[in-house]
This record gives C-alpha cells, sequence and structure tokens, in this order.
C-alpha cells in the first residue's frame, strides 16, 4: 500500500487529537514503520505465548494463571502454547475441554527445538524450559508480529489488555519490553562470578513484550547466540536461565528495550525488594521463587491465589460465550419434567487431565478409578494399601482442588495420576470420570474398580495373573462388605482370604449387595472361589457387574449416557459378554467395600420410578444400538 493511499488517515487522526486533548489512537509510526498495515495490537486480539513443560505444577499455575487473565478480560485471545513431548496431549485435551469463547490457541512442540538450546550450562530449577524463551522468534510462524510471553506462576489483577497496549510506547529501534528486576542480585555487591552482566538491576523476564518483525529484521537469534557465547565465556554458566542472555544481550544492545511499569511485573520472590523498589498499585503478581512462594505479605497475596482458585471456570467459560454471541429470541423451552432429558448427565466438560501427578511409564498394572470429591478419604484409604499406579478422574469444583492436591501430596507418591473434572450442573457423570481416567493412563492392564474398595491379595501374584490374560478375557476381584455397616475402620478388615473365608462363614462379610442386588455378583460364584487355588473361568448371568482386570487395547468405553446410579456398569458388562469377553476370577485376591451415606442418585432410584423408567429405557436401547453395531438380531 503506497503512503499517499493513507496520509488523508493520518492527517484526521492528527485533527482528531487536537479538538479532543488526546493522543491518537494510531500514530504516524503505526503506518509507516509496522509492515502489517491494519492489523494493530489494539485492534483485534491480544496474542499471549506460554511455554509448558516439566511436571504436573505447570498445568495447575497456568490454570490458576489464566483464570486471573479471564476474570478481568473479555478481550479476544491468541494464545500460543510452546510445550514439550511430555504434556502436549495434557494441554491440548485442557485447551478443548474448555472450549474457551473469543479464544484461539496453536500448539508449537518445544522438544523438537531443545537441542537449540541445551548446549548452555544452566544451573536453574527451570532446565531448558526457561532458556526456551530465547528461541520465540524462531518457533512462532513469521505471520505473527507482536505477541506477549508471560510465566504461568503470574496472577493479573487487571485488565492485561491495558499491559498489551503498552506496544504503542514503542520506539522504532525497541523489540523487546520487560520490567526491572526488583532485586540487588544483578548490582553483583559480593562480585560473584556466577553473578551475569545486566545494567543496573537488570530485567526480569517474566514478562516479555516481543516485536518478532523487528527482532528477525535485527537478527536477533544470531545476535543472542554470540552474546551467550561471549559471557559463557567469563561466567561458565547461567544461573538465572534465560535471564541472565537476556540481561547480557540489553547490555550489549540497549536501544532495544522498552522498560516497563513495575506495577505489570511486581515480583514476590526471596529476593524480591518489591515494596521498595516499585511504588505503583501491582497489576501483576509474579511469584517468581522455586516453591512459588513470597516472603513478605504473605497472607495478603497468598489470599489472592485462593480467590482465583475459587473462582468457577464454568462461570469465567458461561460469561465469555455471552460476550462473544448474541444470539436471536428464543421460544420458551419446553419443562423437561415428564421427559427423561433430564436425567442424562452432560457429556462434556472441563477436564484437567494429569492435574496431579503423571504415570510416565508402561505399568504392568494399574488401579483405574473415579470418585467425587466427598469420597477423597475413602480413596485415600484404598490408596494406601494399593501399592500399584493409580488413574484416578475426582469430579469437583475449582474451590476443592486446593485441598485434593494437599491430600494426595500427603501421600508421597509419586505413581499416583490425579485427573480433574470440574463440577457443572449435571447428574453424576460417572462413566465420563471412568473414560477420563482410562483415556490417561498407559498401563498395560487396567483394574477397574470404585475408589471405595479396598483391595487385597498378592499383588506380585495379581499382576501375573493379568499378565496371563489374551485380548477377550477378564480377571474378575470377588467383592465383598461387611455385614456392620459402621464398620469404618479400614485395618479391622480381612487382611487374607483366610481371614475373609472365615469372615464369611460368621457372617460379619457377605458378598457385596448379596441381599439387595444379588445379580450383581452372583456370578462370581463365592463358593467356589473359597476353594479355588486356580484362575477359574464363570458363565455370564443376567446383569452381571464385576470389578475386574482387563488389557487397555481390547477395552470397549463405557457409554456417556448413563451416570448417577442405574445400568451404567451393567451395561458395559453386556457389552463385554456380546463381544465375546470370557470371565475368568482370581482365586487369590479380593476387595472390601468401604461403607458410606448413599448417594442422591441412588435416593432418586429408590424413590422415583419416572427415574427407574428412563433408565430402563434408555438399557434397552443400548442393547438394540450395540446388537446392530454387532451384526446381532435380538428377540423379544
Amino acid at each position: 500500500m503506497k503512503l499517499q493511499n493513507f496520509i488523508p488517515d493520518v492527517i484526521f487522526l492528527g485533527c482528531l487529537a487536537v479538538f479532543t486533548k488526546a493522543e491518537p489512537y494510531l500514530t504516524i509510526w503505526n503506518y509507516v514503520h509496522h509492515k502489517r498495515y491494519g492489523s494493530f495490537p489494539e485492534e483485534d486480539h491480544i496474542s499471549l505465548v506460554y511455554m509448558l513443560g516439566g511436571n504436573f505444577m505447570t498445568r495447575l499455575m497456568f490454570m490458576q494463571h489464566f483464570k486471573s487473565v479471564l476474570s478481568y478480560s473479555d478481550h479476544y485471545f491468541r494464545l500460543y502454547f510452546i510445550v514439550d513431548d511430555d504434556n502436549m496431549q495434557d494441554v491440548q485435551d485442557l485447551m478443548a475441554s474448555w472450549n474457551i469463547s473469543n479464544c484461539d490457541w496453536f500448539f508449537y512442540n518445544l522438544t523438537e527445538y531443545e537441542d537449540r538450546v541445551k548446549w548452555i550450562p544452566n544451573s536453574h530449577y527451570s532446565k531448558y524450559y526457561g532458556l526456551s524463551k530465547l528461541l520465540i522468534p524462531e518457533i512462532l510462524p513469521d505471520t505473527l508480529g507482536k505477541i506477549m510471553f508471560v510465566d504461568i506462576d503470574f496472577v493479573f489483577r487487571t485488565d492485561i489488555f491495558h499491559l498489551w497496549q503498552m506496544f504503542r510506547n514503542f520506539d522504532r529501534n525497541q523489540s523487546l519490553g520487560m520490567t526491572e528486576n526488583l532485586s540487588d542480585y544483578y548490582l553483583n555487591k559480593n562480585g560473584k562470578k556466577s553473578v551475569w552482566t545486566a545494567r543496573g538491576r537488570g530485567f526480569n523476564t517474566g514478562v516479555i513484550m516481543m516485536d518478532l518483525d523487528r527482532l528477525r529484521d535485527m537478527d536477533f537469534k544470531t545476535k543472542w547466540r554470540a552474546v551467550a557465547n561471549k559471557y559463557l565465556r567469563i561466567h561458565g554458566k547461567t544461573t538465572m536461565s534465560d535471564q541472565d542472555i537476556f540481561n547480557a544481550y540489553l547490555y550489549e544492545y540497549p536501544q532495544e528495550v522498552k522498560t516497563l511499569p513495575c506495577a505489570w511485573n511486581y515480583q514476590l520472590g526471596v529476593l524480591s525488594k518489591s515494596d521498595k523498589l516499585c511504588f505503583e498499585e501491582p497489576q501483576a503478581l509474579h511469584f517468581n521463587s522455586q516453591n512459588k512462594t513470597v516472603r513478605k505479605n504473605y497472607l495478603l497475596y497468598n489470599a489472592v491465589r485462593k480467590e482465583i482458585d475459587g473462582i468457577d471456570g464454568t462461570e469465567l467459560r458461561k460469561r465469555r460465550s455471552l460476550v462473544s454471541t448474541h444470539p436471536a429470541p428464543s421460544s420458551p423451552t419446553p419443562s423437561k419434567t415428564n421427559t427423561c432429558e433430564q436425567f442424562l448427565p452432560l457429556q462434556n466438560f472441563r477436564v484437567l487431565p494429569n492435574a496431579l501427578g503423571k504415570i510416565k511409564e508402561n505399568p504392568e498394572l494399574c488401579l483405574v478409578t473415579q470418585f467425587s470429591k466427598d469420597r477423597l478419604h475413602s480413596f485415600v484409604k484404598n490408596a494406601r494399601k494399593w501399592n500399584r499406579p493409580i488413574s484416578a478422574a475426582i469430579y469437583g469444583k475449582d474451590s476443592d482442588l486446593a485441598e485434593i492436591a494437599d491430600v494426595i501430596k500427603a501421600l508421597n507418591r509419586s505413581d499416583i495420576a490425579i485427573h480433574m473434572v470440574f463440577e457443572e450442573e449435571s447428574t453424576y457423570p460417572i462413566n465420563f470420570l471412568r473414560n477420563v481416567a482410562i483415556n490417561h493412563t498407559e498401563c498395560v492392564n487396567m483394574l477397574l474398580a470404585d475408589a471405595d474398595f479396598i483391595i487385597y491379595g498378592d499383588y506380585k501374584e495379581l499382576e501375573d495373573q493379568a499378565r496371563n490374560l489374551t485380548e477377550k478375557e477378564v480377571l474378575v476381584i470377588p467383592a465383598f462388605e461387611t455385614t456392620n455397616a459402621s464398620m469404618t475402620d479400614v485395618s479391622k478388615f480381612p487382611q487374607t482370604k483366610k481371614d475373609v473365608v472365615l469372615s464369611f462363614f460368621n457372617k460379619t462379610v457377605q458378598m457385596f449387595r448379596g441381599k439387595s442386588w444379588p445379580n450383581a455378583h452372583n456370578a462370581t460364584n463365592i463358593v467356589e472361589w473359597i476353594a479355588a487355588e486356580h484362575v477359574y473361568s464363570v458363565n455370564y448371568n443376567r446383569n452381571y457387574e464385576p470389578y475386574f482386570i482387563i488389557k487397555k487395547t481390547s477395552f470397549p468405553m463405557y457409554d456417556l449416557r448413563f451416570g448417577g446410579y442405574g445400568w451404567n456398569k451393567v451395561t458395559h458388562v453386556l457389552h463385554l459378554r456380546m463381544l465375546n469377553f470370557k470371565f475368568l476370577v482370581s482365586p487369590s485376591s479380593f476387595m472390601i467395600h468401604q461403607d458410606h451415606t448413599i448417594s442422591e442418585s441412588l435416593v432418586r432410584w429408590r424413590q422415583d420410578s419416572h427415574y427407574q423408567k428412563c433408565l430402563h429405557d434408555l438399557k434397552y436401547q443400548f442393547l438394540r444400538e450395540t446388537a446392530t453395531m454387532l451384526g446381532f438380531e435380538l428377540h423379544d
């Protein structure tokens, strides 16, 4: 586009500024020096870049951070995730399940670029993830002009758009925007060799505004490598990761940086002196210490984080949906009080996969389970006994996550993966939860059981039995319950097969639901199990719903239409039967149910005949659909 074509627009903006005594929205600099005419950062969207890798804490911190961003801003976002192989699928699933309106997201594989920074000796806890900030202009496509990198340990207290607007204030030489480092570290008063060169206090790289066009035009990728090599010969390694190299770079090229107000990076790390060096009202809190705690005003700033944790992400999503859409007037929605749809659970929820922990290998045998937050204590008792990996989906509120994290961390185990499914107004989505736990485990064999069962027996022997399963076999674990509902001390449960057999004859334990729903486990044949020394087979009986081990490679997923109480497991076992699975029983293992208050769904099942009829109809609909899919002909 030629200059004369848009000179009238510039004149108009200048005149407008004279009459309104205000700075024009776009300056001549925006037109003459920005190669992307008509696409300026203030006009349409905010481009944010995130670097995610390492352990599960990165996903937790990102969710906290991004909720703080969404809480204050209804602007359009474009998110650019640079993620390593280990975390890519989890972050993709997280964003897909959130399905945020007015927001696009894109993914770039950090693992493909790691060799470009791994040559740099670095003792910082962020490892090569921090150093990878230097690669942003190389990783992101040339079609991107301006972006803003933000560390995920930031919590915003105002609209991030106000920070984004500061691109307006860059002069023609400035390609980077950062705040001052609010500590004495780079002053190096003790003359330590490990402290890199910086101008004054240096800059903190928690927020970096980048004009990518200029960085590329100025050959940033060559220049930063030359600077890094020069100062590595002096200092030997980086101790503050990318921050050391950025500061050395800006020492060599000071004209390329725009100093941002300290309010946008109010640092709370152990060495920080924000309270003495920054007198602006904090707009963005930076928890820039390894353990993410703060030294001063802990109660105040930790309360801010807890407030963000308690924000309902579902409500944020709904609010953005209302902002982004303009629906036509709708006709009154018919009441669902007399229909069956009201009993169906939702089939889409916000999910945070591997929210706590991650099973990185391919274990031989895992417990795969689900539970609601009110059953957390039962799960903990289970996990203290079961010493093999666990993949568990938990259904709870945003405000529950911190408490759940504390409880899970107290177990001090590295082989438990908790997947958070956030509550909505829905029937308890039991099969959705089961599928989440299954989808996010790489175990060879899965023990599918409810979280309130304690599993007993020789686990090594159980692994051997599972290893011998074919693709069309399941291994049933007999299920028992105590006859004394008030027995909550699991240490008093029978611990061995000999003990449980004795208790069975003494009538202090019985087959699980042996009186209220005997069809559920009768086929397991407890009488044969008592005498069995080897794995034995049993015939499928109608409404059989055992707990069992199955190979993941041959597992059919649960039907998401079943939720709450009623037929959710029966239909799945029926599906296995229709697929010609064979049912085997472990002779050496068993499980005992921890008694608890009955669920709302069970109360409804017992009291609401309409609910029962609807689920019966859904069961037979499932049966007809599955038969048709498998080519069976059903007879009345």
